[in-house]
């Protein structure tokens, strides 16, 4: 699977560009949440 996230603002960019948390066998993603957003349905 891939997943393409969309960075919306620079606070944003500045979060995943300079991410390093990742670990060896660790399928995981960081999502930060910076603001709110609502998305209707």
């Amino acid at each position: 699977m891939e997943l393409l996230i969309k960075i919306l603002n620079n606070n944003a960019r500045d979060l995943y560009e300079n991410h390093g948390h990742f670990h060896t066998g660790d399928a995981g993603l960081d999502l930060y949440v910076i603001e709110d957003i609502q998305i209707n349905s």
